[in-house]
């Protein structure tokens, strides 16, 4: 199979003998084979972060988990676990930052209340869509008094 260009020839053969696909551009300076009995191989892997934080209190205020690195995760959420009765829930947020380094960060999509009964596990909404070099989680306020705990799962979209 041979594709005509102004500038260049692409041509795709099958190797039998390899099992192979063989590309070459012609008027270039570029050759390029791929087949796996030589140790070549094409890869794809799936990016995942996650960080997390236990037993917070009423002590627990602004920046409740480091910033954390999140380049290559498409999609991330949050989840939170209230591990004893809790008083006064506050919003929780993952905030992101598409800087490697500095006081840059915004809000995400991505907010999860905890419950007031001891146990309930909650998910916030994913962000789907995700692009940012590294993100944090905070919260609004303090609670008034029980324990939760906070974790941050993501993955390649």
């Amino acid at each position: 199979m041979s594709k005509l260009d102004a500038n260049q020839i692409i041509k795709l053969e099958h190797d039998d003998a390899s099992s192979s696909k063989k590309v070459t551009i012609q008027n270039a300076e570029i050759s390029m084979e791929l087949n796996a009995s030589d140790g070549d191989s094409v890869l794809v892997v799936n990016n995942s972060v996650s960080a997390s934080a236990t037993a917070l209190d009423n002590t627990d205020t602004g920046i409740i988990v480091a910033e954390f690195p999140v380049d290559g995760a498409g999609v991330i959420n949050m989840y939170v676990r209230t591990d004893t009765l809790l008083a006064g829930p506050q919003v929780i947020t993952l905030e992101i930052s598409p800087v490697a380094a500095g006081d840059v960060w915004m809000d995400s999509t991505v907010t999860v209340t905890p419950s007031t009964s001891a146990g309930v596990m909650l998910r916030g909404t994913a962000e789907t869509d995700l692009v940012a070099k590294r993100a944090r989680v905070k919260i609004a306020a303090a609670i008034t008094s029980g324990t939760f705990s906070v974790y941050v799962e993501g993955r390649s979209s």
